[in-house]
């Protein structure tokens, strides 16, 4: 991959105001860290990627195992309140208590993830704005910290639910509890805004990259050790997790740098040279300021789809984007559900199907995208390298829809291998397609370019939770594969569309045509 020296119209940003480029920023180091250095006993402490992996990754296996133990957890309440509606108790915290694989449990758990996901989805539509702005304002640190709170919330949560009692409006509480702390969103804002600061735009999607290896690893390895606690007792995930989220806070606190640099440079009003005075805004300003945030979140979706500036091709990928997070989260959502009734799958027998497409996954981005990606950045024309991401992303896009179309068939458990093969395919979309966004805004808007295809995102959620939820409850009964074959089209109709898009669009969008690197001056970080 390319080196870590930064062109001028790389390392300044778009926007910015004259006086502040007076300062130059210190060149990145390989992995991607400041070359600055910090005096004292903290000089190791510089934001990069080595540092922010970490924290990522355990954050990764709390929030996977909590989410993952959830989908059986309405599943075993959903048993008690049809099959034993006489119990004092909301549900077993013994595994195998209950056989769940029953149309009507299948109907009505169905219905109550929809539920579920719906109200914590506009909570956190609601909430993602303000964590962009809190993202650019405060500094990336917080918005992780604020997440693994929100990890520890939850996990308390459902203990307490599980020894007290409660009905199911307790639970959405508590996962909107979780969402008003940044929720889901927060992980992919925090992780994409901190990339942005360290990398140049030319590497970004290699260590876009990396973190989604991070996450394929966590994504191997948390299903598994979610099976495997249940498999004891379903609380002892929660226990666990809540640990591990106590970790991640501590790290942040205490050890992660902080990736957002102050400006600095001569003042309006000021002497040359003098550093920019700084203040805490007020709660007056604070409160404009999320507003603000919010509006041109919605602002962004709006200009991408009406702005003269951007091309067709553009407001396609955007389109794609939205219809791959509706079909992701469709699948999801209903995977555990369709598993468990066409094969009695339980959450172990889950956990090693997820942990399989995990680990192949991980194969594909360790050893097939760097070579990739590599191939890409020695193009020495920038149209030739948008036409290789686009037929990346196509390719994504029609493995992923064949996936989909191949679970609706599959007759038996085993066949969900070929599944997995199909699947993995799909891992190119997201660095791909996040580094063709992030090269449209400075470093300092990253923040709220991620938080505006957040939304975009969780809109998308929003609305598959609600309409393939629902449908997969009408249906269960008569045509158990219909809501499998109807996420299946619409990926299908997502590749079609892609078929629409000129890579000159894209190319349009890369400031400058970068020259061929030796060989030797190519230091490509490990992923």
């Amino acid at each position: 991959m390319p080196g870590s020296s930064q062109s001028s119209s790389e390392s300044t940003p778009l926007l910015a105001h004259p006086a502040d480029q007076l300062q130059q920023q210190p060149p990145a180091g390989p992995d991607g860290a400041s070359a600055s250095s910090t005096s004292g006993w903290l000089s190791w402490r510089k934001p990069g990627i080595v540092l922010l992996l970490p924290p990522m990754f355990v954050h990764y296996i709390a929030q996977i195992m909590i989410q993952i133990s959830l989908l059986y957890l309405v599943l075993m309440v959903a048993c008690y309140r049809i099959k034993s509606p006489d119990s004092s108790t909301i549900f077993s915290t013994e595994p195998d208590d209950q056989n769940c694989n029953d149309p009507a449990v299948q109907a009505l758990s169905a219905f109550w993830l929809s539920t579920l996901s719906v109200v914590t989805g506009i909570t956190e539509l609601v909430v993602t704005p303000i964590v962009g702005f809190i993202s650019d304002r405060y500094g990336r640190n917080i918005i992780m910290g604020m997440n693994a709170v929100g990890g520890i919330v939850y996990s308390v949560g459902i203990i307490a639910l599980a020894h007290f009692g409660g009905d199911m409006w307790v639970l959405i509480l508590i996962l909107s509890a979780q969402a008003l702390l940044g929720g889901v969103a927060a992980n992919e804002i925090f992780g994409s805004a901190y990339i942005a600061d360290i990398t140049d735009k030319k590497s970004r999607a290699t260590y876009f990259t990396m973190l989604e290896s991070c996450m394929s690893v966590a994504l191997m390895l948390g299903p598994l050790a979610a099976g495997a606690l249940s498999k004891i007792n379903l609380l002892v995930v929660y226990y666990v997790a809540v640990v591990l989220e106590a970790v991640v806070f501590l790290y942040v606190v205490f050890i992660l740098p902080e990736s957002l640099k102050k400006p600095s440079g001569p003042t309006a009003n000021g002497p040359a040279g003098g550093s920019i005075t700084t203040t805490k805004p007020n709660l007056k300003q604070t409160i404009t300021g999320v507003i603000k945030n919010y509006s041109d979140s919605i602002g962004y979706i709006s200009r991408f789809l009406t702005s003269n500036s951007h091309t067709t091709s553009l407001r396609i990928m955007l389109l794609c984007t939205f219809l791959l997070s509706m079909s992701a989260t469709g699948f999801m959502s209903i995977v555990v559900l369709y598993t468990n009734l066409k094969f009695g799958w339980d959450e172990l027998s889950l956990a090693s199907f997820i942990s399989m497409v995990s680990a192949s996954k991980l194969l594909m981005q360790t050893l097939v995208l760097p070579v990739l990606f590599r191939m890409v950045s020695r193009q020495p024309k920038a149209e030739d390298r948008a036409f290789w991401e686009l037929i990346f992303i196509r390719s994504a896009y029609l493995g992923y829809a064949a996936s989909i179309v191949v679970t609706a068939f599959i007759t038996e458990g085993w066949q969900m291998i070929f599944v997995a093969i199909l699947d993995t395919i799909v891992i190119v979309a997201r660095p791909v397609t996040r580094s063709i966004f992030s090269r449209l805004v400075s470093v300092e808007e990253q923040g709220r370019l991620f938080s505006s295809l957040s939304v975009l995102q969780q809109l998308a959620s929003i609305l598959a939770s609600f309409l393939f939820g629902f449908i997969y409850s009408a249906t269960v009964s008569t045509m158990a594969n219909f809501t499998m074959l109807l996420i299946g089209s619409l990926m299908t109709a997502t590749f079609i569309a892609t078929l629409f898009c000129n890579h000159h669009d894209f190319a349009g969008h890369a400031e400058e045509v970068v020259a061929v690197e030796p060989a030797e001056e190519d230091p490509t970080p490990a992923a």
